[in-house]
């Protein structure tokens, strides 16, 4: 059975809780509402900046009342690893630009998912230490986002069971856009690859489908397959600038 939350943070939130539903208010913690959403439940922020991180294990959604108003930076106080980390099942994350910037030497990543299910729409993220979102096994799905300006890569995907990109932009990162690894099983539609230092999109040992996407100006190649890869580019309507490498080798 689950524990009963806090009745002071009940408190804190008695103005902002309906069923469902709790809106953040003027210097509360995301994390405390987090704490006393139900399972499924819905964390609403205002236009404003937190510093703090978020440990997400059980179904949740964190959306942002007006999309691009709420910025999440790393704790001023802790050198955590990443601004969001997800252990579970259910979780989405909406409207929300996030700043990450970390020392850490594992896991440097603005979002990170474990063998779990996360669901990102119309995100802005960007990390000056490692790379926007990291998908390590589970599902993930992203919607209408953009991963830009890393220090690595836009997206890394390990070994997930499947990650959709929908209209997502990758841009301007020093490493690849997007970079499948391990046995990731990936597809991207309608999606942009502009400006990164890498390849647009990066597959080792994994398989990725690419329909109606914009791949140009990428700074070592379009698209690279590497090992053994599965890719699927043709015929599905993609603008590339440069030639597609594939059966690569390390």
């Amino acid at each position: 059975m689950e524990a009963e939350a806090d009745p002071k943070l009940k408190d804190m939130f008695k103005e902002a809780v309906s069923d469902q539903t709790i809106t953040v208010l003027p210097g509360g913690k995301i994390m405390d509402a987090v704490e006393l959403a139900p399972v499924g439940g819905t964390i609403l922020l205002p236009p404003g900046e937190w510093r703090e991180k978020l440990v997400l294990t059980r179904p949740v959604t964190i959306r942002a009342i007006e999309s691009d108003t709420v910025t999440l930076k790393p704790s001023t106080t802790v050198a955590d690893d990443c601004i969001i980390e997800v252990l579970s099942e259910g979780v989405q994350l909406e409207g929300l630009r996030m700043k990450h910037s970390s020392k850490a030497l594992l896991r440097n990543y603005g979002v990170f998912s474990l063998d779990s299910g996360l669901k990102m729409v119309r995100c802005d993220i960007t990390s000056t230490s490692g790379s926007a979102v990291g998908v390590e096994g589970g599902k993930a799905e992203f919607k209408e986002c953009v991963f830009r300006g890393s220090k690595e890569h836009g997206v890394a995907l390990f070994d997930c069971r499947l990650a959709l990109m929908d209209q997502c932009g990758f841009v301007n990162n020093k490493g690849d856009g997007a970079r499948c690894v391990d046995g990731a099983n990936a597809k991207f539609l309608k999606c942009s690859f502009r400006g990164n230092q890498g390849y647009g999109l990066c597959v080792l040992d994994s398989s990725a489908r690419v329909e109606n996407a914009v791949i140009f100006k990428n700074f070592r190649g379009s698209v690279s397959a590497i090992g053994d890869s599965f890719l699927d580019l043709a015929g599905n309507g993609n603008k590339i600038d440069k030639p597609v490498k594939e059966n690569m080798s390390y």
